[in-house]
């Protein structure tokens, strides 16, 4: 009865140690979404669902002798802009680009990075505005590619609004060219920062 306790009493013991390597693990590893954001505050999207552009429509309009590829994307009424471009990249399998583009939405969130909440400070967009400049790259991020794109909108009296762009819907179009190039960037997460930067050693 005695070995039998003392086996017991020694896995429980082990199990204790585990679950707490595991959480101390994910804590480091997730502590910055963890953390309850004050309102106002938005951490960039995981964009999962890729059918939230239904009209978005792309054409390759060149392609060089090295793998360089050139596309035009043109997204139509209520399409997402961050879902299709996410689906986009999913589907050609780009591993490394970048993103230039003009056009419309009709909502959007845009935000600016705060250090200190390791969360963007939302910059919301409640009318119909022209989008002056979408810019952007794409590079892995677990494997997967991932879409970093800012923007600068004009609203009805001329004034600007830019940040991260965190959601958009388009109205009445959004037209962007898309280069693809033959080269694998990766991107690692930075959890003292709480963002996903370049590592150009990989």
């Amino acid at each position: 009865m005695k070995i039998i306790n003392h086996t017991r009493l020694r896995w429980t013991g082990w199990m204790f140690t585990l679950c707490g390597m595991l959480a101390t693990t994910a804590y480091l590893h997730g502590q910055t979404d963890s953390k309850p954001l004050p309102a106002g505050y938005t951490r960039a999207p995981l964009i999962t669902d890729l059918s939230r552009a239904p009209k978005m429509q792309v054409r390759k309009v060149s392609e060089q002798p090295n793998g360089q590829k050139v596309y035009a994307i043109v997204f139509g009424e209520n399409d997402d802009v961050l879902s299709g471009l996410t689906a986009f990249a999913v589907r050609e399998k780009i591993t490394a680009g970048h993103l230039t583009g003009i056009g419309g939405f009709s909502r959007a969130k845009l935000g600016c990075f705060d250090f200190t909440k390791k969360a963007y400070r939302d910059i919301p967009i409640t009318e119909q505005v022209e989008v002056i400049s979408i810019i952007g790259d794409v590079g892995l991020l677990d494997g997967k590619p991932q879409v970093h794109v800012h923007s600068g909108v004009s609203l009805h009296d001329g004034q600007m609004r830019a940040g991260h762009l965190l959601e958009a819907t388009v109205y009445p179009t959004l037209e962007i060219y898309f280069t693809s190039v033959p080269a694998k960037l990766v991107k690692q997460r930075n959890v003292e920062q709480g963002i996903a930067v370049f590592n150009l050693s990989e």
